[in-house]
């Protein structure tokens, strides 16, 4: 009996196990394979295929400049489980896996780098963990090649055979190299030009329909080459680089213009004027080297350059050359930003560079720069200090346009040219000192409408500003009137408007959007256009006792969340669409009926009830005061 009692035991443990077994030999014996990444520093190194239960062949041993290879790991940076060339012989695989290089250090090693010249190794560099496995860049080599009569132009070292990857400062050696020299052959027959009087030829045209590579040479048939004219290289896709070599002064206006196929520009430190859109959307070229000596750059000479690649001070991106990274500056990092610090070396501001930066509060244009484009801070809303520098010439067309918090500005003597917009729609600019010999005048359009809402244009520094700030609002106070320009803060909820305070600027208060109400003092006379327009939670509006306001202007109060208010009989003068989209409002107008001088949209969408003292025979339409409050009849 205990013998059939074991024998039934053994076959119900027996029987399942079987089963298993044969199920996980059925995924033993499957053909499918996966794939063990082998990774070094965090990218894939090599790839095999197995389905396991076999021996593995492992790739070649990675280098790394200053460490020695210890081993594929399972378990990054833990390091103790390792894979072998017998980890799957018996196993099988039913996944991806990766494994990891394991390096350790060896601070002795020694990288040689060879140098090749036209094939030849010309001599051996070496890097090691002192120098971070870089290498200085050798010197120009001499030009040895077998047929004099070839003019060639030195276009650096690089790191491939096929010369397409650069030597830079930041190349690392991690395992014995080379590094080749490349010559381009200069066709001098590929230009056309013309000789001007001092002997100098200004390139006019290209004949080359093919050469990915053009070099603008120093002497074309023995005579030096000054400029690069108008328009040479427009729209010349075929073009992959360009080599601008020493001696060129300039650079002609649309020069490069829209040729989307550059990729990389080089120009000698002799360069010293780049023209108006020279390199206008060259979307494509993803690196540039500029002059050190580049002074003159004119309007969206780098507009439109979405791939060039940049280097980052402090808030925003510029491109430069090797020995300064920070000539031009070329747009922020973010339009969040609300501070920037411009290099102290900076040459020239690109066009739309800070455009939109609505959180930007304050600017300081530093010493080198002469030039502002185009739009370069065009609608940074909270732009309240402007500081130029005494060397700016040019401030481009829109360059602030649309900054409605500025409220003072200093023109510096070397400001020669404001062009058109410059400051259209800085509604808040009621003070300008003009120490330049440009005639602004206030009240005017000229010179960008810098003038065009200013009270006063001083002519010296010694003069005493007439603005104030109470309260988070900046006032203009002469003796005379009292204007609220603009609140600093337009995320406030509550305004507190001083009381003497005779009147409320255009835009003074646009888009303060969590202003939920507010009371105009006594003394307010007038309120100027859309001066509390698109405050989308602005629901009560309050005339203090005595009120003296006569005139309310265009758009006022248009997109508000008013839902009442009273238009005084001091009223006499009243704007079109004052209370535009204001859906929910009741206006009690202490008119009887609407005076004829007044636009029949002044009300647009609002509900008007008219004063009536005595009951009317019609009631609907019309109010009255009873004790103290507005009354429907």
């Amino acid at each position: 009996m205990k013998n059939k009692f074991l024998t039934l035991l053994f076959a119900a443990i027996i029987l399942p196990c079987t089963i298993m077994f044969s199920a996980c030999g059925a995924n033993n014996d499957s053909n499918e394979k996966y794939n063990i990444n082998f990774i070094v520093n965090e990218e894939v190194y090599s790839t095999i295929e197995t389905s396991g239960n076999e021996y593995i062949t492992l790739p070649e041993n990675p280098q790394l400049g200053g460490y020695e290879f210890a081993g594929w790991f399972f378990d990054k940076d833990v390091w103790q489980n390792e894979l072998k060339t017998s980890t799957y012989a018996n196993k099988g695989l039913t996944k991806n896996v990766n494994v990891f290089a394991r390096f350790k250090t060896n601070v002795t090693a020694t990288i040689n780098v060879d140098v090749i010249v036209d094939g030849q190794k010309a001599s051996t560099v070496t890097t090691n963990a002192a120098n971070y496995y870089t290498i200085a860049a050798p010197a120009k080599p001499n030009d040895i090649t077998n047929d004099p009569s070839v003019k060639r132009y030195f276009h650096g070292w690089f790191v491939d055979s096929d010369c397409t990857t650069p030597l830079t400062s930041d190349t690392k050696f991690l395992k014995d190299s080379q590094i080749y020299a490349k010559w381009i052959d200069i066709n001098e027959s590929d230009f056309e030009y013309s000789v001007g009087g001092n002997g100098k030829i200004t390139i006019t045209g290209y004949l080359n329909t093919t050469a990915s590579i053009v070099v603008v040479p120093t002497y074309i048939d023995s005579k030096p080459v000054e400029a690069i004219g108008d328009g040479v290289f427009t729209r010349k896709t075929y073009i992959k680089e360009v080599i601008i070599c020493e001696g060129i002064k300039e650079i002609g206006k649309e020069a490069f213009f829209n040729c989307l196929g550059i990729l990389r520009v080089t120009m000698g430190d002799s360069v010293i004027e780049i023209k108006d859109s020279a390199f206008y959307c060259c979307k494509n070229m993803q690196s540039i080297r500029l002059s050190s000596n580049a002074r003159i750059i004119g309007t969206k000479a780098f507009d439109e350059c979405l791939s060039v690649k940049c280097n980052a001070y402090d808030n925003a991106y510029y491109i430069g050359n090797e020995k300064d990274k920070y000539i031009v500056l070329m747009k922020a990092i973010s339009k969040d930003i609300n501070s920037v610090k411009i290099y102290e070396g900076c040459v020239f501001i690109n066009a739309d560079a800070f455009n939109g930066c609505d959180y930007l509060k304050s600017i300081r244009i530093p010493e080198n720069v002469i030039s502002i484009d185009e739009s370069a801070f065009e609608e940074c809303d909270n732009l309240a200090n402007v500081e130029l520098s005494n060397n700016v010439t040019t401030i481009g067309k829109s360059a602030f346009q649309g900054c409605s918090t500025l409220t003072s500005i200093i023109i510096p003597s070397s400001v020669t040219t404001i062009a058109d917009q410059a400051f259209t729609g800085c509604n808040a600019l009621a003070e300008v000192y003009n120490l330049s010999d440009l005639n602004i005048v206030k009240q005017t359009l000229e010179f960008g409408q810098i003038g065009a809402r200013a009270k006063v244009v001083h002519v010296s520094l010694n003069e005493k500003s007439n603005l104030i700030t109470k309260n988070n609002i900046v006032y203009y106070q002469d003796g005379t009137e009292t204007i609220a320009l603009v609140a600093i803060d337009k995320t406030v909820s509550t305004l507190a408007i001083d009381s003497s305070c005779t009147t409320i600027n255009f835009a003074a208060f646009y888009k303060c959007q969590n202003l939920s109400s507010v009371t105009i003092p006594k003394n307010v006379t007038t309120i100027e256009g859309v001066a509390f327009a698109y405050c989308s939670n602005l629901e009560y509006v309050t005339f203090e006792t005595g009120s003296k306001i006569s005139a309310i202007y265009e758009s006022a109060f248009a997109n508000t969340a008013l839902k009442s208010i009273i238009i005084l009989k001091s009223v006499t003068t009243i704007g079109s669409s004052v209370f535009d989209n204001c859906k929910n409002l009741t206006i009690y107008c202490e008119y009887e009926v609407q005076p004829s001088t007044w636009p029949l949209n002044w009300d647009n969408d609002a509900t008007t009830l008219w004063y009536r003292e005595t009951e009317p025979a019609i009631r609907d339409g019309y109010w009255h005061y009873l004790n103290g409050l507005t009354h429907e009849w």
